[in-house]
């Protein structure tokens, strides 16, 4: 049987390769679909880049999901990866390092203003929002946390308005809600999102 990373890299795939054939697909006129499908001819943000980005959100215990993620992932997939996960703000994150083991991508800690590079992925920074403006990263402080972390939702809205159907959302591990809404983000843009 194949373990959690293994099948959500296929099921990634299998979504990509549904969404390319739905865009082709004709609609006949007056014909109805669900509240939450996709749009055929979404237009690109002009700040779109020319390849997907896919944001993966997980919870602390997340790790070794993570890990059998990337470790099951190919390092030529044609996508920029972002990873963000509930850490405590006051310590350094490992995450990179751990994820770097699995992966021939090159895996970096995301840093302000850096252009997302194809094959490569970015781990969002303890304690900072981390969003995605004309395909560059921003980082924001947290500040004072609610009842409840939205550090998944915040980037995952950030890269559907960014990147438009270019988008794609990953929800891992259980993260208290936080995802849903970003889920939601980048379906209404066009995106795919597996959770």
């Amino acid at each position: 049987m194949r373990d959690e990373g293994e099948r959500t890299v296929h099921a990634l795939e299998n979504l990509m390769s549904e969404a390319d054939g739905a865009r082709r697909a004709q609609i006949e006129p007056g014909a109805v679909g669900l509240a939450d499908a996709q749009p055929l001819d979404t237009p690109r943000p002009p700040t779109a880049l020319p390849f997907h980005t896919v944001v993966i959100g997980a919870s602390a215990g997340g790790v070794e999901a993570l890990m059998r993620f990337f470790d099951s992932t190919p390092a030529a997939t044609g996508c920029a990866f972002i990873v963000v996960m509930h850490l405590p703000p006051d310590r350094e994150s490992m995450l990179s390092a751990l994820l770097a083991r699995k992966t021939a991508m090159r895996v970096t800690q995301a840093q302000e203003d850096v252009r997302l590079q194809v094959d490569q992925v970015y781990v969002a920074p303890p304690g900072l929002y981390m969003e995605l403006e004309g395909g560059r990263i921003r980082l924001h402080a947290i500040g004072r946390r609610g009842p409840r972390a939205t550090g998944v939702d915040h980037c995952m809205g950030s890269v559907a308005c960014d990147q438009g159907e270019r988008a794609i959302g990953v929800v891992l591990t259980g993260l208290d809600s936080d995802g849903t809404i970003g889920i939601k983000a980048i379906k209404a843009e066009g995106g795919l999102t597996i959770a």
